[in-house]
């Protein structure tokens, strides 16, 4: 048999208008193969072109892993560059300034309009904010080979209060102990600030008050805020007051008093530790009710993670609480008698 034993794609004759192609399948064609032997002599010289088909959203064309169709051409015509509207070649024949190929016609688009609480840049800081964000750069910059020039910037740092020199110890102690592996530079630049800034060494916030016959130290000189809350004394003389503002506010007691307050903090990993067995309990009684409520299941497996990472979290801030103050005793920060203490503590808590 020849063509005629296979039905026509389509019942309309084939006027040889470009409108009216012949499309076949992939698969369609093939047939062909096994009842078209020979060329027949009224086809002519006709060339083919394949065209590849994109495949539909959320899957392809069945039937094959190469999505395609082979389109004949009415004899006498050739493959048409920009012919199809899927062509890659296809020329854009919008015109300027027009709505681009895809946009929808007639959308309004309105201008993005700012918020109340857009975001803004912030101006450069000045006064504590500044020291703080500039303490911050130093430590996130500190390594050994800039170490002399970075913690003679610190020294370099004004401290105008009692509390920006709490802040900066707390970002020193803070970094120290988030990376242990470089608690010993952090501990070195301990020693250079206690070395500069050690016993006899008044910090310019620490001033003298005599009244009525009596001395008191204070770090601010804002007179609105009550002495009560602003003196520190009585004392019997000006250099009592002075000897004990100095001590107070000594960069190295503030640093132990920082490493005491959270070495006592290890009984927070017990705590922590017994929260989380209580709620894992929880958790297993819920998973093995005869009636199981997913939600309330799904809700524990949530505060089990989150206890879970505050243990982590308390654990090893207590670590490397220890390591540090390691660190600080090798630098003769810490005494002998103190560090003994630590270490008994350890050992039998």
């Amino acid at each position: 048999g020849g063509p005629n034993a296979l039905p026509n794609p389509s019942d309309k004759p084939f006027d040889g208008s470009e409108t009216n192609k012949i499309t076949y399948s992939v698969e369609r064609l093939l047939e062909f193969k096994l009842v078209c032997k020979q060329k027949p002599d009224q086809l002519g010289d006709v060339q083919f072109k394949v065209v590849p088909i994109r495949p539909a959203p959320g899957g392809g064309r069945p039937g094959g892993s190469f999505g395609g169709v082979i389109t004949a051409p009415p004899p006498g015509t050739g493959p048409v560059r920009g012919s199809g509207p899927n062509d890659k070649w296809a020329r854009n024949t919008a015109r300027p300034g027009g709505p681009a190929p895809g946009a929808a016609v007639g959308l309004v688009i309105e201008p993005i309009k700012r918020s109340d609480n857009a975001w803004k840049p912030r101006a450069n800081a000045s006064g504590p904010e500044a020291t703080i964000k500039a303490v911050n750069g130093i430590l996130n910059k500190l390594t050994l080979e800039n170490f002399d020039r970075m913690s003679k910037q610190m020294l370099e740092l004004p401290m105008t209060s009692v509390e920006m020199l709490k802040e900066t110890m707390a970002a020193v102690f803070d970094k120290a102990l988030s990376e242990p592996k470089f608690g010993e530079i952090y501990a070195d630049l301990c020693r250079v600030i206690v070395e500069n800034k050690g016993k006899g060494e008044t910090w310019p916030f620490v001033d003298v008050i005599e009244k009525d016959g009596k001395f008191f130290w204070t770090t601010t000189a804002d007179e609105s805020v009550e002495d009560a809350k602003r003196l520190v004394g009585p004392f019997k003389s000006e250099a009592e007051a002075r000897q004990n503002g100095e001590r107070a506010t000594d960069f190295k007691r503030i640093l132990l008093n920082k490493c005491q307050e959270e070495f006592e903090k290890e009984a927070q990993i017990a705590q922590a530790e017994e929260e989380l067995k209580k709620k894992q309990e929880e958790l297993n009684v819920a998973i093995n009710a005869a009636t199981k409520d997913e939600s309330k299941i799904a809700a524990i497996k949530s505060d089990v993670r989150e206890l879970t990472y505050n243990a982590l979290k308390i654990k090893r801030k207590v670590l490397g609480n220890v390591q540090f103050i390691g660190e600080l005793y090798k630098k003769k920060i810490l005494t002998e008698k103190v560090m003994h203490s630590c270490i008994v503590k350890i050992l039998y808590p």
